[in-house]
């Protein structure tokens, strides 16, 4: 069961096995600073551009309390609510997916999270239509780089064939295609980048949107200071919201968290 404790810390002693002189980072909030980007919905973007967690904004609404009194009870199962909305995810599949990160939740329960989403994030959830009906016209949606995910219509879930628009797989696929594609994009280029910038740290390790690089010396403030700002605009793309990025100095992989 992959979020039980036992799981959990069997994963931080993997991690410890791998010993090194590195630097890791990875980037805070990444797919839902790109939902703020794509879908310009103005909650979004004021959260990020004011520096706020996006978690807790969220929490703050749905439980009606104070940002400042948001509780880091509160705050996970939004946590996952949030990330769970930018891939299409309905209330079926949020219910199962808080149960498995550790937050036991109905159908219902989900449901009611949902249409509170819905109301918070209007332009978002109206983006995601878009891209919806945009890729059932012309059968693909692109990333930030241009790249294209071709979603086919038919039956993948015992659906109509004909009707692209019942094709459910394919409407989950959409969106989520154009977020974690230009996530892609952001860290693929940020991993070319930095190595050309820094010869000397050796790119060891990618999972997602979080880098680890080995070094045979210690970097210098200036140099992390640098890495810094090559994973935060390096990459190339006109963002609408800021990205954040912290390098480190750590013995082994499990330090990076």
């Amino acid at each position: 069961f992959p979020y039980s404790p036992l799981f959990r810390s069997l994963g931080r002693r993997i991690r410890g096995l791998f010993k090194l002189y590195g630097i890791h980072g990875d980037y805070s909030q990444l797919e839902p600073r790109l939902m703020a980007h794509w879908s310009q919905d103005l909650v979004l973007l004021d959260t990020f551009r004011n520096e706020r967690d996006i978690y807790r904004v969220t929490a703050a609404y749905i439980f009606g309390v104070d940002y400042d009194e948001v509780t880091d009870e509160q705050r996970g199962p939004i946590k996952t609510l949030v990330l769970a909305m930018g891939y299409g995810a309905g209330a079926k599949k949020m219910s199962e997916i808080l149960a498995e990160a550790g937050y036991p939740t109905t159908e219902a329960t989900a449901a009611a999270y949902l249409r509170e989403l819905k109301k918070l994030y209007r332009t978002f959830f109206s983006w995601k239509e878009d891209v919806i009906r945009g890729a059932g016209a012309v059968g693909y949606v692109q990333t930030l780089a241009g790249r294209r995910r071709r979603l086919v219509s038919g039956d993948k879930r015992g659906t109509d064939g004909d009707h692209w628009k019942n094709a459910d797989l394919s409407e989950v696929q959409a969106a989520n295609a154009v977020l974690q594609g230009s996530a892609g994009d952001i860290v693929q280029r940020v991993m070319v980048r930095s190595s050309e910038a820094f010869p000397d740290f050796g790119l060891i390790v990618q999972v997602h949107d979080e880098l680890m690089w080995q070094s045979e010396r210690e970097p210098s403030p200036f140099q992390l200071f640098k890495l810094q700002k090559i994973a935060e605009q390096g990459h190339g793309f006109k963002l609408s919201v800021p990205l954040r990025f912290e390098p480190k100095l750590v013995k082994s992989w499990a330090d990076g968290k």
